[in-house]
């Protein structure tokens, strides 16, 4: 039980969630950007965006234009695993990663960014 809660406290303060696969385009850009700038503020490393696979695919379509310049870097759901250099440079920026749920399962309904 312990080590479960040591997870939890290490995975909130290193990685933080936002579900926006249910929102606009518009709404979602607008989440995203606040909750990165509340990220940085607070000293979490990583920003897993989920938007889901079939209705989200709007929102993961404009994630590249969004993130970029916001973040280090970030890499879509199904690259991210050892195998892709988009989720390998991931893990060398934050090492933690490794060990999140989503690495080598291909979430293609989630997008990761290190901030």
């Amino acid at each position: 039980m312990l080590s479960f809660f040591y997870l939890f406290c290490y995975y909130s303060a290193v990685i933080q969630l936002i579900d926006v696969h249910t929102c606009t385009i518009d709404r979602a850009s607008e989440l995203i950007l606040s909750k990165i700038h509340s990220c940085k503020k607070t000293g979490v490393k990583v920003l897993k965006i989920i938007h889901g696979h079939h209705r989200g695919t709007a929102i993961k379509d404009f994630l590249p234009d969004l993130l970029l310049g916001s973040v280090k870097a970030f890499c879509p759901g199904e690259k991210f695993n050892m195998w892709e250099a988009e989720g390998r440079a991931l893990i060398a920026l934050c090492p933690a990663l490794a060990k999140d749920h989503d690495y080598r399962f291909a979430n293609p309904g989630v997008t990761v960014a290190v901030l």
